[in-house]
C-alpha cells in the first residue's frame, strides 16, 4: 500500500488574521446582547426592589427576577402597575383569586370564609387606617373578587399601597410573578 505525499506532509494553512477574530468576537457579543434583550422583553427580567413593603420575603435593595406570562396562584408575589399611574410599579402578594370572597377583621384575613394563616404577614402597627378610605387597612366587609381581577396585599401591611386602598388589580395590570434570586 503506497502512501500519498499529501498524507505525510500536512498542508500549510494561512494564519488567521486578528481582524477576523475581532469581528467574530464583536458578532458574538452583539448576538448575546440581542438574545438578552429578547429574553427580557418576552419572558424574564431582573428588578432591584426599592421598598420594604414585602419584607422579609423580598428585602429592599434585593435583586429579583420578574417572570412574565405565568399562571398566577394564591400566595404568589407579583409586580403590578398602579391602577391610576401605570408608570408606578408595586410589589404585592396575591391573597384573593377571581371568584374568591375576601374579608378582613382586625387585620385577620379571611378567604372564602376561612381564616388565612398567612405566615408572611407582618403586624407592626395596630388600629391604623386611612381616614375616609374605601378600603380601611385593618378591617373591611366581605367582597367577592371580580373575574379577571386579583386581591393583592403587601407583607408589611402598614408600609404599602395594596388592594385595600387601590381596589382589585386586573390581570392586565400584572407585569409578572417575582422569583427571588
Amino acid at each position: 500500500m503506497a502512501l500519498r505525499n499529501r498524507d505525510l506532509v500536512p498542508e500549510k494553512r494561512a494564519p488567521v488574521k486578528k481582524s477576523v477574530i475581532v469581528a467574530g468576537l464583536v458578532a458574538a457579543a452583539i448576538l448575546a446582547l440581542m438574545l438578552r434583550l429578547v429574553v427580557h422583553a418576552v419572558w424574564i427580567f431582573p428588578l432591584r426592589v426599592g421598598t420594604a413593603s414585602m419584607e422579609p420575603a423580598v428585602k429592599k435593595g434585593q435583586t429579583v427576577y420578574v417572570v412574565k406570562r405565568v399562571e398566577l396562584q394564591f400566595g404568589d408575589i407579583i409586580l403590578y402597575k398602579h391602577p391610576d399611574n401605570p408608570d408606578v410599579r408595586l410589589l404585592g402578594r396575591i391573597t384573593g383569586l377571581p371568584g374568591d370572597a375576601i374579608e378582613m377583621k382586625e387585620k385577620q384575613l379571611f378567604r372564602n370564609g376561612a381564616p388565612v394563616q398567612d405566615a408572611w404577614q407582618i403586624r407592626t402597627q395596630t388600629g391604623y387606617s386611612l381616614p375616609g378610605s374605601v378600603f380601611p387597612r385593618d378591617s373591611f366587609a366581605e367582597r367577592k373578587i371580580t373575574t379577571g381581577k386579583y386581591f393583592v396585599l403587601c407583607d408589611l401591611r402598614t408600609e404599602c399601597l395594596d388592594s385595600r386602598l387601590l381596589g382589585e388589580i386586573s390581570r392586565e395590570m400584572i407585569v409578572g410573578r417575582i422569583r427571588p434570586d
